[in-house]
C-alpha cells in the first residue's frame, strides 16, 4: 500500500484553513500520513467548535493549561506533547448526578462538537 502525506491545509475542499484555535491555545495542522481511503487526523488539530455555551474543548500543552475550573483532575499528558479536553469538569465521578444539558448530552450532537 503506498503511504501518502498530504498538508491538511492545503485541501481547498476542506475550506483553507491553517491553524487549530480555542480560546487561549493554537495548535498548528500538521501533515498526516493518509493509506488507501482513511486520513488520520490529530484531535488537537481541530478547526473549530460548536454548541459550546456550556461546556468547550480546551487544548492542554506543557507550557499552556487552561484556567477552567472546575477541573477536577491536574494536567495528565501521559508521554503526549497535547490533549484535548471538554472542561468545566462538572461531573467527575458516577456518584454525581448526571445532569442533562449540562454534563451529559444523551445524543451525539449536542454538545460541545469538534470539527
Amino acid at each position: 500500500m503506498i503511504n501518502k502525506w498530504i498538508g491538511i491545509a492545503s485541501l481547498g475542499l476542506l475550506g483553507g484553513f491553517s491553524t487549530a484555535q480555542d480560546s487561549t491555545n493554537e495548535v498548528p495542522l500538521e501533515l498526516l500520513p493518509i493509506e488507501g481511503a482513511y486520513a488520520f487526523f490529530e484531535a488537537e488539530s481541530f478547526v473549530e467548535q460548536t454548541k459550546s455555551e456550556t461546556r468547550k474543548w480546551y487544548i492542554t500543552k506543557k507550557d499552556s493549561v487552561p484556567d477552567v475550573k472546575p477541573d477536577a483532575d491536574p494536567a495528565h499528558f501521559d508521554g503526549a506533547d497535547a490533549y484535548v479536553e471538554v472542561l468545566p469538569d462538572t461531573r467527575t465521578n458516577h456518584s454525581e448526578k448526571l445532569i442533562n444539558g449540562e454534563n451529559f448530552a444523551p445524543q451525539p450532537g449536542k454538545m460541545a462538537i469538534l470539527k
